[in-house]
Parts: C-alpha cells; sequence; structure tokens
C-alpha cells in the first residue's frame, strides 16, 4: 500500500525531473558535437592541403617526365650537360623579358649558355653568379638566333616580332615560307 501511494509522487517527480535530464542530455550532445565539429574542420583542412600537393606532384611529376623524355631523345644536343633549375623570379617591368633561374655558377652555367625546355629554346643566360642566373627570353627585343624550318629547310633569323610572337626574318627568296611553317624550328645558339 505505501507503494501504491507514493506511485503518483514517482511519476510526478519523474515527470519533473525529465526535461531537466533531456536538457542536460542536449547540452552534453551539444558539447561533443561542437568538439566532433571541430575535429572534422580540422581533419578537412589538412586534406584539403594535402589534395593540393597530391596535384601540384602530380603536374610536376608530368613536367620531369616530359622533361626526360626530351633529355633521351635524339632532339637533345648531346654535347649538351642538361642542369635543371626553376625559375625564381621575373624581372621587374612591363617590357622586360628576363627571369632568374635557381642554378649558377656552381652548377657549371656560363654566360651565353643556352637556356631549353623540353618545347625547345627558351632564352640565352645574359648574368651568371654562384647559384643564380638572369636569363634573357628568346621572345626579347635584344634577343635573336638562327632557325631553321625542319620541313623546309629555310633557314633564317628567329626573334621577337610584334604582340610578343616570334618572327623568322632574313629567309632567302628562294625558300617558300608560309605563315605557320616555323612551328616546329630547329635553332642553334652557341654555348
Amino acid at each position: 500500500t505505501g507503494s501504491s501511494v507514493l506511485k503518483p509522487f514517482e511519476v510526478a517527480a519523474d515527470r519533473i525531473a525529465s526535461p531537466f535530464q533531456d536538457a542536460a542530455s542536449w547540452f552534453g550532445g551539444l558539447l561533443d558535437a561542437k568538439s566532433d565539429n571541430k575535429k572534422l574542420r580540422k581533419e578537412v583542412d589538412e586534406l584539403r592541403a594535402q589534395a593540393i600537393l597530391n596535384q601540384s606532384a602530380l603536374r610536376e611529376n608530368a613536367q620531369l617526365k616530359q622533361l626526360l623524355g626530351y633529355l633521351e631523345s635524339p632532339r637533345y644536343p648531346k654535347d649538351y650537360r642538361p642542369v635543371a633549375s626553376r625559375v625564381i623570379a621575373r624581372a621587374p617591368g612591363q617590357f622586360s623579358q628576363q627571369i632568374v633561374v635557381s642554378a649558377g655558377k656552381n652548377n657549371g652555367i656560363a654566360k651565353h649558355d643556352a637556356v631549353v625546355t623540353a618545347e625547345g629554346l627558351v632564352g640565352e643566360v645574359t648574368k651568371v653568379a654562384s647559384n643564380v642566373a638572369q636569363v634573357t627570353l628568346l621572345t626579347d627585343d635584344s634577343s635573336a638566333v638562327s632557325a631553321l624550318d625542319i620541313g623546309t629547310n629555310a633557314a633564317g633569323i628567329a626573334q621577337a616580332g610584334m604582340s610578343g610572337s616570334l618572327t623568322v626574318d632574313r629567309v632567302t627568296k628562294d625558300q617558300v615560307v608560309k605563315r605557320g611553317d616555323y612551328r616546329r624550328l630547329a635553332t642553334s645558339q652557341h654555348r
């Protein structure tokens, strides 16, 4: 009888305490969710950074494979010793066509060395320090190299033209050259 008399009070106490217990659980869950959210955001940021590094490594790998293929191809002159370097600066100014690379005298670089990429001749070394070198690009007004159209054997001088394009001048009259013929040039530059 005592428990049946106290039962309504027990039910009332449970009903009164239940919202407070639910609120305490809700706040506890909210704090846990905020903590988990913070951890997940940090993990997402780390994964994004890693994805960027992976994409950069993929691009670099493709460039290195292309360069290695070029160095091992018959197009690369065998009397040259390749020196890999990175572009570390561009000369200031709108009209300046110069870059600075991360190789210099300590790497065997000398003034007037040719600078090539897998696409071909890029420019010439014009200044050298111990660990860096300045390269004047072929697109600079002061640059010019001999060129030979592989398809027609038309020889001439390749130099910067209007709007940053390369033009080939001094082609003999007996050579028939049309716009676009010099897509694949064989250029020479003395070392």
